[in-house]
Order: C-alpha cells, then structure tokens, then sequence
C-alpha cells in the first residue's frame, strides 16, 4: 500500500495463496485468488479473509456503482456479493476459465466477463443470469477495461477486441505484438 505512488510498504494479505486480482469501491478493497481466497481492507493494510463458496482459483474480481461485487475464476466460477462478505455462486453457462471481469456503466450496468478459448460473457441483471457472446476469437482472454462507449479486451498472441458496449459485434485490432497482454485501462482527456 502506499499514499503517494512512490513509497511502498509491504502488508500482510494473512494468506499465502496467491492473489490475482484487486478491485475497490473507494470504502473497500477485495482482492481474490487461488483456491478460493479472499481477503477484503478497508485501508490497504489490514486484510481479513473472506468467506466464498468455492474453492477453484480466482481470477478477477469488480465492483458497479450499483452496489455489486463481482468475481470469476476457474471452469466458469462465477460469484456475487452486495456486500464482499457474502458470495454466491452463479451460473455462468460455461466450464472455461474466466480470467477477467469489468463493469461497462452507460445506460446500464453491463457486466463483462472474458476467458480462455475467446469467451465473453455478458450481464445486464447484476450477474443473475449471463448471455455469451461472439467475440470471434479464440485467444485466451486476460484483461478488460470500459469506458462509457468502448469495451477492450486484451489477451494472448497480442490479442486486442474492441466493442461499444460488449453485445455488439466485437472488431479485432492490429497491436504489432505476439506477447500476452494481461490488462487494460481507460485514459480520459
């Protein structure tokens, strides 16, 4: 944790699995890892564990404006909360991995989740139920980052798909790379 993005200091996460991804409302950050590990801060330095009904690997987790947590992870897991303390499992329609998960705020909150083999799944319902979608490829799929008009979503081979909003047809981009890129983020002007 840090305050000014140059002085770093070392917390106890009170968990020696490891931990893949972060994400925060501004009052409360989760990160979620292997074997079902959660650990939740409301200051960067004092984690507790979090209780999850799984025990596959996590890879993702995200919070909307609507008060929802979401995280994903191993052979399909998908999980949600309203308050990061209580999860439950939802079915996402597939055993893939889902590496990642975003939140798209336009009209709506749009949650985005991509995995292995190309696969994007969508939901508009707070992660009740979840639509895949034809991302038309089939790279495994790392990372996402939205924006009010743009879903991106980056993965192996250099791998980059663009949508406005995450159901409509996804367009693939020319990125000059092989190399796996594993995230994304939004700039505003």
């Amino acid at each position: 944790y840090g305050t000014d993005m140059s002085n770093w200091t070392t917390a106890t996460s009170n968990t020696t699995e490891t931990l893949n991804a972060v994400a925060s409302n501004g009052a409360l950050a989760v990160a979620v890892g292997n074997n079902g590990a959660l650990r939740t801060s409301s200051d960067g330095i004092t984690w507790a564990n979090g209780t999850v009904p799984t025990t596959k690997n996590l890879y993702g987790v995200a919070y909307s404006g609507g008060g929802v947590w979401m995280a994903v992870g191993a052979g399909g897991a998908l999980m949600t909360s309203t308050d990061a303390t209580n999860w439950t499992l939802v079915a996402s329609g597939t055993t893939t991995d889902l590496n990642a998960v975003a939140v798209q705020a336009y009209t709506s909150y749009t949650f985005v989740a991509a995995g292995n083999g190309g696969s994007i799944l969508t939901s508009t319902d707070n992660g009740v139920t979840w639509v895949s979608q034809a991302s038309g490829s089939s790279a495994n799929l790392l990372g996402i980052s939205t924006a009010a008009n743009q879903v991106l979503v980056t993965g192996t081979g250099g791998t980059v798909l663009t949508s406005p909003n995450a159901t409509t047809a996804w367009t693939t981009l020319t990125t000059g790379t092989t190399a796996e890129l594993y995230a994304a983020i939004s700039g505003f002007a």
